[in-house]
């Protein structure tokens, strides 16, 4: 039963079953806030072998900024606010939708599971339309960052916070407009879609736009204990952004 499980068969499993398939203590959830024996492997040949929740298919970036914002937003209180989400995941889409002081705005490219449509470095909302922004690793696959970076402070509203993540896998940023090839691509920036990697410059690149920049580790967030029981590893950052400006008619 492990060996199917494993290979991916619990996710034809209805979520009840799952929970039971895999109780335990050794990992914690803080998305659907299940314990588990066990999380599964994640990435296109397995080679994260400790990363998604068997419950609701989060992985690590999900996982810490649910973290992020259960102890650092009021994000799940009861007071009403707006949240643009782009680059949502379903795991969150439905722990987000059952928040009912939450109007939540799910958003991507090219949208399924009931998204909206949005162009990133176009979003076609007023400006200071959104008390939050939620952008999980979008900004890698998008040739004018800069430009989609102000279009999210542009529609956040002053003082509102932006829940950046993006990966880091460089000192310092690499891209290359010219690169076009899928193939290289993937060998200069990792994935063939993406456009460049991130370095440790990439707070001041959302300083640029205007934001004011807080780079938070797990470590911030969480004991040892807490970051292995939810298999979070250490580089794995969320860059909490302010909105500095005053004026949003634009």
């Amino acid at each position: 039963m492990w060996r199917a499980i494993a290979l991916g068969a619990y996710r034809s499993m209805p979520l009840p079953v799952r929970r039971l398939c895999f109780a335990g203590d050794s990992r914690y959830c803080p998305v659907c806030e299940s314990h588990v024996s066990r999380f599964v492997a994640a990435g296109v040949t397995g080679s994260r072998p400790d990363a998604r929740c068997p419950v609701c298919g989060s992985e690590e970036r999900q996982r810490i900024a649910m973290a992020f914002a259960r102890s650092r937003t009021d994000l799940l209180s009861s007071r009403p606010k707006r949240l643009l989400h782009v680059g949502s995941s379903k795991c969150l889409e439905d722990r987000l939708g059952r928040v009912q002081s939450l109007e939540y705005v799910p958003a991507d490219l090219e949208p399924v599971r009931g998204q909206i449509r949005v162009d990133i470095t176009d979003l076609a909302f007023p400006a200071g339309h959104f008390d939050m922004v939620w952008c999980c690793h979008v900004l890698e696959h998008v040739v004018d960052d800069i430009g989609a970076m102000g279009e999210l402070r542009r529609v956040l509203r002053p003082a509102g916070l932006g829940i950046i993540q993006v990966p880091i896998s460089s000192e310092e940023t690499i891209e290359d407009p010219s690169v076009v090839d899928p193939e290289e691509r993937r060998l200069r920036f990792g994935q063939a879609d993406h456009v460049r990697r991130y370095g440790r410059d990439f707070a001041s690149r959302l300083e640029s736009a205007g934001f004011s920049v807080d780079v938070v580790s797990p470590g911030d967030l969480l004991s040892e204990e807490e970051r292995e029981s939810m298999a979070i590893p250490d580089d794995e950052e969320v860059f909490a952004c302010t909105n500095l400006e005053t004026d949003v008619r634009g």
